[in-house]
C-alpha cells in the first residue's frame, strides 16, 4: 500500500527540481524567451510501488494529484505571477519610451526641415529681415494674398499705440503671426488643434526669433478663454471646406472670445466641401452666413487677385 511516507517522499522529489530551476533563473532575472522548449527527463526518478498498481486506488491517485495542485499553485503565485507583472511594467515603459521617441522624431524632422531659413537668415537673425525671397523660399505662400491680410491688419487696429491680443487661429506655416510678433509690440498667439502643425510653427517662430505663443485648442476648447481676450482673431483657409452650419458656429464661437475676427477664404479647389454640400464661394453665400451672425459686417470683398474672399466682422456695439 501507498502510504504518506511515499507521497511525501515524491514531493520532495517535486519540491528538488523546483528548487532547482529557481536557481537557475531568479525572480529578478529578464525574462527571456527560450529559443526551443527543453524537456525534462525524468527518466532516472523512480517513482513506482511494485507491490501496489496505481491505476487500482484511485483515491491515491486524487490525494497525490491535490497535494501537487496545490504545490503548484503556491509555486505560481510566488514565482511566476510576480515575473510575469515585472515583464508587463517592463512592456508599458518600453511602449511609453517609443511613444516620446516618435514625438521627437518628428520635432527633429521639422527642425531639419528649418535649416535652410537659418543659413538664410545669418548670424543676426532677431533684427534680420523678412524679405519676400525668403518668403518665396521657405514658404508656401502667396505673398500678394499676404501682404494683403497683413495690410489689413495693420489697418483694422492700430498697432503702433497699445499693445493688443492678436490670434491666428488653424494654422499652416503660421507666418503672419511671427511677422506681427517681430514687429510691433502686441501678444502674439497661434492656435490649432494638430500638434504637428504647432510643432511645425514653433520650430519657424524660434528660427525666425518670433515671439508667437502657441497653443492647442478645438472649436470646444476655445469656450474656455475668457469673453472678448482677443482683439482681433485672423483665420486663414479654416472655413475652406465647412459646411455653412459649421462655418457659422466656428465663427460665433471666435466673435465670442475676440473684438474682430478676420477670415480668408479660398475660392480654388474642389467646388464641393467635405460634407458634399455646394462650397461657399461667393460674397452672397457669406453675406446669407454672416447676416445670421448677431455682429457688425465692417468687411467683405474679394482680394486682389480674386482668389480670395476676405471678410472682417466684430461685436463692438453689438449688446
Amino acid at each position: 500500500m501507498i502510504d504518506d511516507s511515499t507521497i511525501t517522499e515524491f514531493m520532495e522529489k517535486v519540491k528538488k527540481l523546483v528548487e532547482e530551476r529557481k536557481n537557475r533563473d531568479e525572480i529578478n532575472t529578464k525574462c527571456n524567451i527560450p529559443k526551443r522548449k527543453k524537456k525534462l527527463n525524468c527518466s532516472n526518478y523512480n517513482i513506482k510501488n511494485t507491490d501496489f498498481n496505481l491505476v487500482s486506488s484511485p483515491n491515491i491517485l486524487s490525494k497525490i494529484a491535490c497535494k501537487v495542485r496545490k504545490f503548484i499553485n503556491t509555486e505560481v503565485r510566488n514565482y511566476v505571477d510576480p515575473s510575469l507583472d515585472n515583464q508587463s511594467k517592463v512592456n508599458f515603459e518600453l511602449c511609453k519610451s517609443i511613444v516620446e521617441l516618435e514625438g521627437r522624431v518628428c520635432f527633429l524632422e521639422n527642425i531639419t526641415d528649418m535649416i535652410n531659413v537659418r543659413e538664410n537668415l545669418g548670424s543676426d537673425k532677431k533684427n534680420a529681415p523678412i524679405s519676400d525671397g525668403l518668403i518665396e523660399n521657405n514658404f508656401n505662400l502667396c505673398i500678394s494674398t499676404q501682404s494683403s491680410l497683413i495690410r489689413i491688419i495693420e489697418n483694422t487696429i492700430d498697432l503702433n499705440n497699445s499693445q493688443h491680443h492678436i490670434a491666428e487661429y488653424g494654422l499652416s506655416d503660421g507666418f503672419i503671426s511671427i511677422y506681427l510678433s517681430k514687429n510691433y509690440d502686441s501678444e502674439i498667439y497661434g492656435i490649432d488643434d494638430s500638434i504637428e502643425y504647432i510643432t511645425k510653427c514653433y520650430c519657424t517662430n524660434e528660427n525666425l526669433c518670433g515671439s508667437v505663443k502657441y497653443l492647442l485648442a478645438d472649436n470646444n476648447t476655445l469656450n474656455l478663454i475668457k469673453s472678448g481676450y482677443f482683439d482681433i482673431i485672423f483665420s486663414i483657409g479654416v472655413l475652406n471646406n465647412l459646411s455653412r452650419i459649421e462655418s457659422y458656429n466656428l465663427l460665433n464661437t471666435l466673435l465670442r472670445i475676440s473684438k474682430k475676427v478676420l477670415f480668408l477664404v479660398s475660392l480654388e479647389g474642389d467646388p464641393c466641401s467635405s460634407f458634399s454640400e455646394r462650397r461657399l464661394n461667393s460674397i452672397e453665400d457669406w453675406n446669407e452666413v454672416l447676416n445670421d451672425l448677431i455682429c457688425c459686417k465692417e468687411y467683405l470683398s474679394y482680394d486682389d487677385d480674386n482668389t480670395h474672399i476676405i471678410g472682417i466682422i466684430s461685436n463692438i456695439g453689438i449688446i
